[in-house]
Formats: C-alpha cells, structure tokens, sequence
C-alpha cells in the first residue's frame, strides 16, 4: 500500500496512457501503409524473398524486416488487434523509457512531467495505433539513449551494453532513425565517457557493423529520408507578390523559410496539428499556449545542475544533433512527426526540467493548462482523423448489394485499392488499378521491375492517363469509380486529375456513396455519355 502511495503519479500516468492508445485500436481502419504491410506480408516467404532482391519492399512504404516481423507475427492472428498491438507495446515502452532517461538525468519530477507531455501527445498517440515501423524504431532508440547514458557514466554492467549494441544494430536494419544517434553518441562517449578507454574493444567493431549494416539498408530504410520533399511553401512568387513587392527577394525568402520552419518544429515537438485542423476552443488555445511553452521552458532546463554538468552535456549533445536532423529532414518528403519524435525523447525531459526549476505556482498552473488545452484540443483530432479514413468494408457492402451488375472497381489513384482488397478479398478479381509508370527500372534486358510488382499490386500500367480508363469503359456496361473530391476537382498528381477530368464529361453517374476522408464510391454507366 505505501509503494502504491508514493507510486500515484506514476500510477495514474500508466492509466491515462493506455486509456488514450488502446480503446478500438482493432476497430479503426486500415491506414494506406498499414494495409502495404500486410498485403506485402501475406505473399509467400519465397515471394517475399524474391521481392526483396529486387528492392520492391520500398513502394510499399515500410522496411523488409518489418515485413519478416509481421509475417512471422501474424502466423497467431490474422486480426486488425493483433497486427496493431506490437506498436501499442512498443509506444507505451516508450513512454517508460521517456521516464527513466528524464529521472535518470534530471530526478523523479522531470521524469513525471516529461513522461506526462509523452502521454498526451497526439502523434505519439497515433503511433501506438498505427502497426507500421515507427514505434518499433522509437522503443530501439529510446534504448539506445537510456542504455548509453549508463555506458557515458561509466556505470554500464554486461547487460546494458548487450541491450545497447542489439538495439541499434536492429534500428540500423530497419530505419533512419540511426542516423541521427551514430554521430552524438560517438562524440559523447569516445570524447566525455568516463571509461571510454575500458569500451574501446567492443565499441569500435559495434561502429564498423554499424556503418556497414547503414551501408547496405541506405536505399531501403522505411520512407526514403533522403528524396527530396515535393512541395515548397515558401517561394518567391508569394514572397514578391503577397509581403514586400521589390524588396531583396532571396535574402527575405531566407528569413521566412527559418521563421517557417522553427514554427513548425516548436509545434511538431508539442504535438500540436496543423491549423487546418483547429476543431475547438481548446485547439485553438493550445496553439497559443503548446508554442510559448516550448519556446521558454527548455531554457530554464538548461540551467546548472546540482550534479553538475554532465547532464547537460549528455542532453545538449543529443537534442542538438536530433534538431539538427530534423531541421535538415524538414526539407524532404518525410512526414515532420516522424523525425521529430526522436527529439522528444530528450525535449520533453529538458523541459520537465525546467518545470521543476522553475519557481512559483503560477509557472506550474499554465504548464496544467497547456495539457489540458492539447488533451482536449489536439488529441481529439487524432480520432477525428482515425474516424474520417475511407470506410473500405463499407465499399464492399455496397458493391455486394449490386449483385446483378458484374462492373469492375477501378482505382484511379492504385495505392488506394489495396486497403480495400484486404477488406474485399474476394473482390480482387474484379478490381482494376491504374498505376502511371510507377517504376521503370530494368531489372534485365526486357524485363522492368514493374512486371514482378503487377502480380502482387493487381494493377494496370498507363503512361498516357486517360485511355486505361477508356479502355475498360469500353469493355463493361457498368463500372464502379473510386474518387477523391475535396473542394471541387482535386489538385492532385497529372494522371488522377486527367482521369478525373475524363469522368467528370463521359459516363453518367448512376450512383453516389461517401466513404469518407473525401472519397467517394461511384457507379457509372458507360453505354450513354453526358
């Protein structure tokens, strides 16, 4: 009962956690990804392997271990739960581990609070629902940072480095989440370790396996970190035409671009969503008080320690080179939260800090109301985004109940289709998938990769959008359409919106069923053009 006292907070923290990660987490839809793993990890070991050495895992969007884990998982159960529920195991270790570094490095409080800001962060929540790679990648690193801060002190036993080396040599497999680790923690160990002499034999053949294994996954570590991003919010068009007209344009672009993206981060980090989805008072007041809290608080965290400067050695080194990475990933096509996430790992316990360094009562009740605005104001968002995904089970129900018309399900945009074949499985055959050159790449004289990946994807190859959809148009009387229309016709990528524009003046549009998240199921009949 005493253990039970003194454990209240921690206690209610554990409650809160799983209380926002778990409820319906085998209920919510299949994102695109997620249904890209399953689907590739339902193939045949034989396939998979075969796959695998042409480097198809990648147009997938995950990593080949990945795939081998949730083959070899879901040999138990095939259900949505069971998928999701490593991710779920994953993420709250996480939050454990977020704990034991805050608490190791900072005492108990920190660790609280930074273990608290963890638990309510609403990209961390939708990690521990989501079955991809992420919090996997998280929980190995989380590791990493616990486990080198015993090896940096000196106070290392065989069991710690064992977990340490294991652990990054799994996330240097599987995700790019290494690369941020490998630089600092050399520099902190082999510079400032209090033993650093005694970790050298082991140490050093860690780093070339390291550097090796990088090596060898670079092009195939989840999510590609290096393509360049598709999309340029700040360009000198707006910046001549809509702030200053005539002014220094490059030196002005400059300005905004890091006033853009120190914005961006200092949101990312608290877990707040963009402004687009600003859904109630208290999103719009997290936005307000998520920003002033991380502008501020990690510079009282920084101060002195009683300990002295060693933690903030350790800290400063880590975070820095996480910024550092996200700042330079901001500029690629990987979604800011996956980058970020790491940081927090580092940033939330600098910031409990500062909360406990911080003196007065009034410091400690806006650090309460700034949780209190992101958990009723971000994190409902999260499930307002899980609600909103295309109810695929539904598409199939409505297609089953036209059971006297033999029309095909054509997906213009073809990565859409393979959510909803998992729920539709015995649709497959009806199902055609419209993919413009996807992947061109010659594996041998006549042979281009896209012939091993057709098979698998169910898909049609056209280079010249819209004449597959003629095409099939004019083989059947009947065809299902699934569409995304937000806000009038779509802004998409060339060949969706050619297709789109086709439809829009040829066939009639006999039937109309919202799915959500924009998209639309639709029945045209093709014997009669408008």
């Amino acid at each position: 009962m005493e253990i039970a006292k003194k454990r209240m907070s921690e206690l209610l923290l554990a409650v809160l956690a799983v209380w926002l990660r778990a409820p319906g987490i085998g209920k919510v839809i299949l994102t695109d990804p997620e249904a890209r793993i399953i689907f590739l990890a339902n193939e045949s070991w034989s396939r998979i392997f075969s796959l695998f050495r042409i480097g198809a895992e990648k147009y997938f969007g995950t990593s080949f271990p990945h795939v081998l884990f949730v083959k070899l998982w879901m040999t138990i159960s095939d259900s949505i739960l069971w998928f999701r529920l490593p991710a779920l195991v994953f993420g709250l270790g996480v939050i454990v581990l977020t704990y034991m570094i805050a608490q190791k490095l900072f005492g108990t409080w920190a660790a609280r609070a930074a273990a608290l800001m963890m638990v309510v962060s609403p990209y961390h929540i939708m990690m521990c629902r989501s079955g991809t790679s992420t919090a996997a990648a998280m929980f190995l690193l989380a590791v990493a940072i616990y486990t080198l801060w015993l090896i940096f002190e000196g106070r290392a036993g065989i069991f710690d480095v064992t977990a340490f080396a294991f652990s990054l040599l799994v996330l240097a497999s599987s995700h790019y989440f290494i690369l941020l680790f490998i630089l600092p923690a050399n520099v902190l160990v082999l510079g400032f370790g209090r033993k650093r002499k005694e970790c050298l034999s082991w140490w050093i053949p860690l780093n070339i396996a390291l550097l090796v294994l990088c090596a060898f996954w670079w092009t195939r570590w989840v999510g590609g970190p290096l393509l360049p991003s598709h999309m340029s919010t700040i360009t000198s068009d707006f910046v001549t035409e809509k702030i200053l007209p005539g002014k220094d344009v490059l030196n002005l672009k400059f300005r905004f671009l890091f006033i853009e993206k120190y914005v961006g981060i200092l949101m990312q980090l608290g877990g707040f969503f963009s402004a687009g989805r600003l859904l109630n008072g208290w999103s719009v007041l997290a936005a307000l008080f998520v920003f002033f809290l991380y502008q501020y608080m990690p510079f009282a965290g920084f101060r002195e320690y009683e300990d002295g400067y060693r933690p903030r050695l350790f800290e400063f080194m880590l975070l820095a080179a996480f910024i550092a990475a996200g700042a330079a990933l901001s500029f690629t096509a990987q979604p800011p939260w996956t980058y970020l996430m790491p940081a927090t790992l580092i940033f939330y316990a600098v910031c409990g800090n500062g909360l406990v360094r911080v003196a007065g009562w009034r410091t400690r009740a806006f650090f309460l109301v700034t949780i209190l605005t992101v958990l009723f104001g971000c994190v409902p968002t999260t499930r307002i985004a899980e609600g909103n995904r295309p109810d695929w089970p539904r598409a199939a129900e409505v297609i089953k109940e036209k059971n006297n018309i033999n029309a095909p399900v054509v997906f213009i945009d073809g990565w859409k289709s393979i959510p909803f074949s998992l729920y539709a499985p015995d649709l497959i055959g009806r199902t055609e998938n419209l993919f413009p050159n996807f992947d061109m790449k010659m594996l041998e004289p006549g042979r281009m990769r896209q012939d091993a990946l057709l098979p698998l994807l169910h898909g049609t190859i056209d280079s010249y959008p819209p004449y597959a959809l003629k095409n099939i148009a004019e083989k059947y009387k009947y065809m299902w359409v699934v569409r995304k229309d937000v806000e009038g016709e779509p802004t998409s990528s060339k060949h969706v919106h050619e297709y789109k524009m086709w439809l829009n003046g040829n066939p009639v549009e006999l039937q109309r069923e919202a799915l959500g998240g924009g998209f639309n199921l639709i029945l045209y009949s093709t014997q009669t053009s408008k």
